[in-house]
Order: C-alpha cells, then structure tokens, then sequence
C-alpha cells in the first residue's frame, strides 16, 4: 500500500481546551468546593473572550463538577456524604459484576496483571507519595474492570471515579488505609484462583464499604483543612 499523507489533525474547539484545563484542575484539587469561578477572570486567565469560557462552564455543569450561583455565575462543586454513599453504592454493584465475571472467565496468565499491579501499589507503601499511591491503586481497579471484557463498565466506572478522584491522595495519605487495599486486592485474587465469583462478590462489597469509610473521613479531613485557611 502507498503511504499517503496524513491530513494534519484539527485543533479542538478552545472550549473544549478551556473545559479539559478546567476540569483537570478539578480532579486535582487545584480548585477547591466551593471557589467561584469568575467569567471575567478565567477570559483574562485564559486570553479568550467569554463565550469558550461559558462554554466550559456549561459543559463542567453537566458532569455536575461546577455549580450555578443564584445570582449568576458558577462555583465549583465538592461532595457531600450522601454523594459518596450513592457513587459507592453503584461502584460496589458493578464491581462486584466485573470481579465475579473475572473469577468464572479469567485464566492465570490474565489474572497475573492483578498480581502484578498489586505488588507494585504494595510496594510502593511507605515510599512512594499519596498520588503514586492512588495511581498505583487505581491500575488495579483498571485491571480489574479489563478483565470483566466490557468496556462500557469500564467506561461508566470511570465516570464515577472522576468525582473521587480529587479526595484520593488525601485517602492514601495514611499508609494504614494503603495496606488494608493492599490485603483487600490479594484477597480478591485468591478468591479469584479458586474459582469463587461468590465469594470474590462479596469481598469487593466489603472493600467499597471499607473504602466508603475511608473517603468520609478524607472528604471531612479536606474540608477542615480548608476552613481553617
């Protein structure tokens, strides 16, 4: 086959760009619940006019990341406890589905990622910081939902783990909290070895229930953290 040259790929729209740089700061924390997002600042900040910035907003409104103010305007949005409970809820279900399929389906050769991804999160306990280790947490969770063979799980698990994402680091701040995830995921494996969707089921119900906990207290933890500033 010839090689024809390949048309040079289109910027996205700049607000799109604008809604991807905004929702990134976010999940990471660099805006906290609560701070307003001014237009006039953000245009200024940004050197565009107005309209991507609203835009942007509008499209952080959807995914519920950002908040109207009632007299204009926009804020961003944190979690209650309440979200936490119903995200969690809908993860322990569709988790619990992935690892059971996992259990019947995967061989030692697929079920070996789970392994490694968790030896290398166990290992990084201790050295490594809050956000490698939720990195490292996370690729197991990945590999996980990879071996369920169903992408829109892992596509909708990964919508709700959006939310969550900027409570992580705060999470695994506590090398404590690492280890039990660490004991918790080897469990999983194991049951998974023996052929034991059952119990594999039950284990990642207690694991959200257990990680349910953890990110109360680490969503309470940060909102002290910022009243007191």
């Amino acid at each position: 086959m010839p090689a024809f040259p390949r048309p040079p790929r289109p910027r996205p729209p700049l607000g799109e760009e604008i809604y991807q740089d905004l929702r990134t700061a976010i999940l990471k924390g660099e805006l906290a619940p609560g701070e307003r997002l001014v237009e006039a600042r953000l245009a200024q900040d940004f050197g565009a006019s107005r309209t991507p910035i609203r835009q942007a907003l509008h499209m952080l409104a959807r995914e519920q990341l950002v908040g109207r103010l009632p007299r204009g305007g926009f804020f961003v949005l944190g979690l209650s406890a309440a979200d936490v409970d119903q995200i969690m809820d809908l993860r322990a279900v569709l988790e619990a589905f992935a690892a059971g399929r996992a259990a019947r389906e995967a061989g030692v050769a697929q079920r070996s990622l789970l392994t490694e991804r968790n030896e290398a999160f166990g290992r990084a306990i201790g050295r490594e910081s809050a956000e490698e280790l939720a990195r490292l947490s996370a690729a197991f969770h990945q590999a996980l939902y990879q071996l369920a063979g169903n992408r829109w799980l892992s596509r909708t698990i990964d919508e709700l783990d959006d939310h969550l994402q900027r409570y992580r680091q705060t999470l695994f701040s506590s090398p404590d909290q690492a280890r039990v995830s660490y004991q918790d995921h080897r469990a999983m494996i194991q049951a998974m070895a023996k052929g034991d969707p059952a119990l594999v089921e039950a284990l990642v119900r207690d694991h959200m229930d257990r990680g349910r906990d953890a990110m109360k207290r680490a969503i309470e933890l940060k909102k002290s953290s910022l009243d007191e500033k």
